[in-house]
């Protein structure tokens, strides 16, 4: 299994964030990463353009009733995605009923 060293200076989301993309690459071709990377980033863009902002994406939850580590990887990738095309993702809640996670893009501020 491939480590991930954990860099005590990048925030909680970025060290998630290249969690998730390490475990992406394993087993993938090449062009796998940016297939998903845009396609992560399309999901922002209708999210901006049709939902108002809101991002909902589909999550699984532990039985703590936290999100597991995966989908904290996933959340946090979208996350460091939005910061990279210019805005915030707030708070993630859970949405039971449908097993999803949604919160609201910001724009950042010049």
């Amino acid at each position: 299994m491939n480590e991930i060293k954990i860099e005590k200076n990048l925030n909680r989301d970025e060290n998630y964030s290249r969690r998730f993309w390490a475990r992406m690459t394993k087993g993938k071709r090449p062009e796998y990463l940016e297939d998903k990377r845009q396609a992560m980033m399309g999901i922002i863009n209708d999210a901006i353009a049709k939902q108002n902002g809101r991002l909902s994406i589909f999550v699984t939850r532990s039985l703590e009733g936290r999100f597991d580590e995966e989908d904290r990887e996933q959340l946090s990738a979208f996350r460091e995605l939005a910061k990279e095309m210019g805005y915030v993702l707030g708070p993630m809640t859970h949405n039971g009923e449908n097993e999803t996670a949604s919160g609201i893009l910001t724009k950042i501020k010049p």
